[in-house]
């Protein structure tokens, strides 16, 4: 029971956190806030029961709401022995990700430097380029190159890809060029590319 109540509280820290950081950004919002904001009673240190500090309940919320890329892009999605087909799956991961990460934007800019939440992102980022490593290293075209260039060759197929979707619907483009159709010839063209031997 006393377990039980101990999580079910810092849910509640992390819950009013969340909210008050959207409301009020990070530096806005006091520890003493979140604990209100739970329905604890304000600077009683029931926030030092469950967190050390207000940057590591910041880390254990984004955690939760980051998003794996082992979650999104596994083993059998990216082996789908259909190079077109992952890209697309790898494009819309991408996409789905900035999607989510959009209402945060003011959040994950605020908080970048904070010490935390730069390992968590250096971790999260280094699975994923693990992962997409492992899959570009498969590809015919990468056979022989060394692990610096195909990392130069990631760059440039994601970086397209990236630089769409920051600029999409904006007049940088023309309206035909939508997301269906940027997708299809985006991934046409790569996939062209990693399936050709050297």
């Amino acid at each position: 029971m006393a377990r039980s109540r101990r999580t079910d509280t810092a849910n509640r820290l992390k819950q009013a956190a969340m909210q008050l950081f959207l409301e009020r950004g990070y530096g806005g919002t006091t520890i003493a806030d979140i604990e209100a904001g739970a329905g604890l009673a304000p600077r009683s240190g029931s926030f030092y029961r469950h967190f050390e500090s207000k940057e590591a309940l910041l880390v254990a919320i984004g955690e939760e709401i980051i998003e794996r890329p082992g979650e999104v892009l596994t083993e059998t999605t990216l082996s789908l022995g259909d190079t077109h087909a992952e890209l697309v799956l790898i494009a819309r991961g991408y996409q789905q990700a900035a999607e989510r990460q959009a209402p945060l934007q003011a959040l994950i800019a605020e908080t970048a430097s904070l010490p935390g939440i730069q390992a968590l992102v250096a971790e999260v980022e280094m699975e994923l380029a693990e992962r997409l490593g492992r899959w570009l290293a498969l590809k015919p075209a990468t056979r022989n190159m060394d692990a610096a260039e195909q990392c130069a060759l990631f760059i440039q197929i994601i970086g397209g890809w990236v630089f769409w979707m920051s600029k999409q619907g904006t007049p940088a483009f023309p309206p035909e060029l939508d997301r269906q159709r940027m997708l299809d010839l985006w991934a046409d063209r790569w996939a062209r590319v990693l399936d050709e031997a050297p």
